[in-house]
């Protein structure tokens, strides 16, 4: 059995459904423990925020943005949808309260 292929490319512009959904994600990351730069508890507000600085860096040519696609879709009425994907961003951009190693 091979595996599906996956691509990457890269995202010029991130829509506000877009910046949604990665919000929720980055909440429920946080809410779940994960060290990504901000401490819990984060709202969904700053974690909007966030992401709406990281979608103007991009916008504006100061961020890179990757999605990797596994090649799995859904359909959403005539459109094909990733249902597997994983992003990346780099980004000047920095989350407010970030945490800080103290020893």
């Amino acid at each position: 059995m091979s595996s599906p292929q996956a691509t990457i490319r890269r995202l010029d512009t991130i829509d506000h459904a877009q910046v949604d959904g990665l919000a929720d994600l980055l909440v429920d990351c946080v809410d779940a423990g994960a060290s990504v730069g901000f401490m819990h508890p984060l709202t969904k507000d700053r974690a909007v925020a966030f992401w709406r600085r990281v979608a103007d860096g991009v916008a504006a040519g100061n961020g890179l943005f990757l999605r990797c696609a596994s090649g799995e879709y859904a359909r959403e009425g005539d459109t094909a949808v990733s249902v597997r994907h994983h992003d990346v961003q780099l980004s000047a951009a920095r989350p407010a309260g970030r945490r800080a190693k103290v020893s």
